[in-house]
């Protein structure tokens, strides 16, 4: 996970890079998780792949895994349209150095313009169709009821569904997240929080 890393979070957001090689290196991470919101993570991540790509001993392909979080308050002005989800898409790709993103997990602040979320979620699939940027579509942060009205209604291709999850925060439990989801529709979950931020791993 890379929030942590972003400016105004953490006093290490200047040595991102380096922590991406520490746990590439020294711990066999492949995988990493940034988002578009997150200020200069995506930056980050795109100069340590970057300098892998450089280096032939790194053989070892890297998943980035990154998201769309349109701003709380764009949301109901209509400026979300479908050119917006592609500069949106394609900056994500400039700034990760890719030339096409792993995973995109699209986050919704306000349920109340639930038609605005279905429309947005149909611009992802049309940028994902038309220009070969998106090789999946996931959700993060979406509760069980709305995460498969997404699906059922608008088809929404998601592969996961990133939520928070720990033996202290046991939600996704409540709802039978992950028999509902993975086997009616194949989106598996992507937990975050394991270690609750640390607390129990102290």
């Amino acid at each position: 996970g890379g929030w942590q890393l972003s400016a105004g979070h953490s006093q290490r957001a200047g040595s991102a890079k380096d922590c991406m090689a520490h746990a590439a290196d020294q711990h066999g991470l492949t995988t990493f998780d940034c988002g578009d919101i997150y200020t200069g993570v995506e930056e980050a991540i795109g100069a340590f792949v970057r300098s892998r790509c450089s280096n032939t001993s790194s053989s070892t392909p890297l998943q980035i895994h990154t998201k769309f979080v349109p701003d709380l308050e764009e949301l109901p002005t209509g400026r979300v349209n479908r050119e917006m989800v592609r500069a949106v898409v394609h900056r994500s790709c400039a700034r990760l150095g890719l030339p096409a993103l792993d995973l995109v997990q699209f986050h919704w602040w306000d349920y109340s313009l639930w038609n605005e979320c279905q429309q947005t979620a149909r611009h992802l699939m049309a940028v994902q169709s038309e220009d070969g940027l998106i090789r999946h579509l996931g959700l993060t942060n979406f509760d069980m009821e709305h995460a498969c009205m997404l699906i059922e209604d608008c088809g929404f291709p998601a592969v996961s569904i990133q939520v928070q999850y720990s033996v202290l925060d046991r939600r996704p439990e409540k709802d039978d997240m992950a028999a509902r989801l993975s086997e009616r529709h194949g989106c598996h979950l992507l937990c975050y929080g394991a270690l609750a931020g640390g607390f129990l791993s102290d």
